[in-house]
């Protein structure tokens, strides 16, 4: 039992560490997209620009694109340009999109 727990500990540790690196590349690829933006939908493009950057760093690990600078955190490689791409794609796409036209009612 407790080499299962001992497993799962790490398992999560590590998994904790590689979103935790991946949060602050999408961070400080997307600040100042966040910050050109309005007060209530940053924390949405955010959450959803980590989400992208999750999603194409995944992908470009699957499908063996060229990664220039891939790091092994926790067990895993994190392509940093594909991870920052993909979060900067989804901010820019969020921000494009947002009306920022106020109608009076």
């Amino acid at each position: 039992m407790t080499l299962l727990l001992r497993e799962v500990g790490r398992f999560v540790f590590e998994s904790a560490l590689w979103i935790g690196a991946l949060a602050a590349v999408t961070a400080a690829a997307v600040g100042p997209v966040i910050a050109l933006g309005q007060m209530a939908m940053r924390r949405r493009v955010a959450g959803l620009a980590l989400i992208g950057a999750a999603v194409v760093a995944s992908l470009a690990h699957r499908f063996d694109l060229p990664m220039a600078w891939a790091p092994q955190i926790g067990g895993r490689p994190l392509p940093i340009a594909w991870a920052a791409a993909g979060a900067i794609a989804v901010a820019v796409t969020m921000t494009a999109r947002h009306d920022n036209t106020v109608v009076a009612p």
